[in-house]
């Protein structure tokens, strides 16, 4: 890769960024999304709105052992969903679950609440429902089962049922992680789903513009574009601008995106998200972030990563002549990205973890696995710096060896290469 003309690959970047951006489809996916994106924070809370504010109220009809008879179970209900209203039904819950729906479909419950003498035991209480009941919902009454079996204990030790029940109806407390570094104080739950966000969208684009590079390189090879260019240009210059160019569009989609989001963040227009992340345990209010340290890691692993696996791409497009090839030749590369993307959801839940520490220094890995123990903090400076020599240094090598394949596959067309024939590229190209 010497010799190389800074203005003929300039040249090259020009065109490539140009012809990217003016394109219809660039235009639809960068000025879509945000659109997308204040229809899916507006439209749930508009909804919500519409319906109430709240979900429809669950009439619940209490089925208790006689022995938490005077536990008040649907005040403790009440304390965890103010929408779950019940009362005791004195049916016997030693009754087949059979026999208990025959009854629930007499009623006008909406469920019945079974907890028999087994749930003392360890064993689960039933929720016979006669339709749905959310997620949210199940929690809580869950939530309340176990408060009535504390309940009964605490009473069966002679302390009062009124206290007992004024105790477990008090709000929970809950524990929030506050991870403190140089930049200030952060929520760790919000760098976690941050740091899924972040990776998912080095994900996207390194697939998404990873494709254009083969599809680009094809789409020149059996137009005869390329023995045009390669009159006037280098193949590896041709390859380095290639690269650059459409890497500078991803980076421009990135940064439009971006602008947006706080743009719409500023004039408040993302409030039903907030909403929604609050009602979920995620308080955006006075939210406090290294967006210094998060911004220099994302903007130069998307570099980096970038240009390592496109590069890899760009080699796989001179090397097959049509789309079925280029299919099977993806594969490996595509890998490369997807395991990874795989494990950092594993290494989000558990950023400490040794073999993620390990894997995040791997150059193919680390654009993003160590981009997420960055953003959670645990990435010490020393394996940081690390992983970036071993990323440089392996796109130095890809680079080199997808020069020499780009350089004599640009130009052959028919059957896909062998090995052996690619070896002699790598040898004399």
């Amino acid at each position: 890769m010497t010799n190389l003309s800074v203005a003929r690959v300039l040249a090259i970047i020009r065109r490539e960024y140009l012809f990217r951006v003016k394109n219809k489809w660039f235009l639809i996916t960068t000025f879509g999304l945000p659109v997308l994106m204040i229809a899916l924070s507006t439209v749930p809370a508009w909804l919500t709105s519409r319906a109430g504010g709240s979900a429809s109220p669950l009439y619940i009809g209490i089925v208790a052992t006689p022995s938490l008879r005077d536990v008040d179970v649907p005040a403790l209900l009440r304390a965890e969903d103010d929408g779950l209203a019940s009362d005791m039904t004195g049916q016997d819950p030693t009754e087949s679950t059979d026999q208990l729906a025959a009854s629930l479909r007499k009623t006008d419950y909406n469920a019945y609440l079974v907890i028999g003498d087994t749930v003392a035991r360890g064993g689960p209480a039933i929720l016979l429902s006669k339709s749905g009941v959310s997620q949210r919902r199940q929690s809580a009454i869950q939530r309340a089962v176990r408060s009535t079996m504390v309940a009964a204990g605490l009473q069966a030790e002679g302390l009062p049922a009124a206290r007992v029940t004024e105790a477990l109806q008090r709000p929970r407390a809950h524990l929030s992680v506050e991870r403190v570094g140089s930049e200030g104080v952060a929520h760790q739950d919000v760098l976690a789903v941050l740091a899924m966000v972040l990776c998912f969208v080095l994900y996207m684009m390194f697939i998404v513009y990873g494709q254009v590079i083969v599809r680009g390189v094809l789409e020149e090879k059996n137009s005869d574009i390329v023995e045009v260019l390669i009159s006037s240009v280098r193949p590896t210059e041709l390859m380095l601008g290639k690269v650059l160019g459409i890497g500078a569009v991803g980076l421009t989609q990135i940064a439009i995106w971006a602008v947006t989001v706080g743009v719409l963040a500023l004039y408040g227009l993302l409030s039903g998200a907030a909403v929604t992340l609050s009602q979920a345990g995620l308080d955006l209010r006075g939210l406090s972030l290294p967006y210094v340290t998060i911004g220099a890691a994302f903007l130069g692993f998307y570099l980096l990563g970038f240009f390592l696996y496109a590069s890899a791409f760009a080699a796989v497009g001179a090397l097959v002549g049509d789309d079925q090839q280029a299919q099977q030749m993806n594969f490996p590369v595509m890998l490369l990205i997807i395991v990874p993307f795989v494990l950092a959801f594993s290494g989000i839940n558990t950023p400490d973890a040794g073999w993620l520490a390990a894997a995040s220094l791997f150059p193919f890995f680390s654009p993003i696995l160590m981009l997420v123990r960055i953003i959670t903090g645990v990435a010490p400076a020393w394996q940081v710096v690390t992983s970036l020599v071993l990323l440089v240094l392996t796109i130095w090598g890809v680079a080199w060896v997808a020069g020499r394949l780009y350089r004599v596959g640009i130009l052959m067309k028919g059957k896909r290469p062998t090995l052996p024939e690619i070896m002699r590229w790598l040898r004399y190209g």
